[in-house]
């Protein structure tokens, strides 16, 4: 459409700068109240991801923040990797089954790949370069390298040793 004219625009600034009332009338509600019902638990976290170790052994659960390892026969959980930020879209076990890797991240700000030691959990190195969460992480089979995808619409390669980028794939 045709811009507004000159007049028509001062005529907007004067009844902005008069105060310019919104409608009036009954509030259109916002919030939806509902009875509070108390748990008889502390509610878990949804699961995002599962990953299977070589062994079969164990199962890595990725949900907010976390990834717990738990043991497939017994269910009993082995640890938690706590402290990751944002919500974990995917988890994988090296080949190997000594280091497990997750894609994490915060909407909007960054994505980071986090390997652990599958042994005893120690964060072994941190990939960050994305601009938004991931959504997965996998190890090539030798484990040197390390591919990593979100939602920022980029693939990237990572050297595993050095922790180096390698290569970037856009769009």
């Amino acid at each position: 459409e045709a811009a507004p004219k000159p007049a028509d625009l001062e005529t907007l600034k004067n009844w902005i700068a008069a105060g310019a009332k919104g409608p009036t009338g009954a509030a259109v509600p916002t919030a939806l109240v509902t009875p509070h019902i108390k748990l008889l638990a502390a509610p878990k976290l949804p699961i995002n991801a599962v990953a299977l170790s070589t062994d079969g052994k164990t199962l890595g659960i990725a949900r907010h923040g976390e990834v717990e390892l738990q043991s497939l026969h017994t269910r009993q959980s082995l640890r938690t990797l706590a402290k990751i930020p944002g919500s974990v879209n995917g988890v994988e076990f090296s080949r190997d089954g000594k280091w497990l890797v997750a894609a994490p991240g915060e909407p909007g700000l960054y994505g980071i790949a986090p390997i652990y030691s599958a042994i005893d959990g120690q964060l072994h190195r941190e990939f960050r370069g994305h601009k938004d969460s991931l959504y997965c992480a996998r190890l090539s089979p030798d484990g040197q390298v390390l591919a990593t995808g979100g939602y920022d619409n980029s693939i990237k390669l990572w050297n595993v040793e050095t922790g180096q980028e390698m290569r970037s794939l856009d769009g």
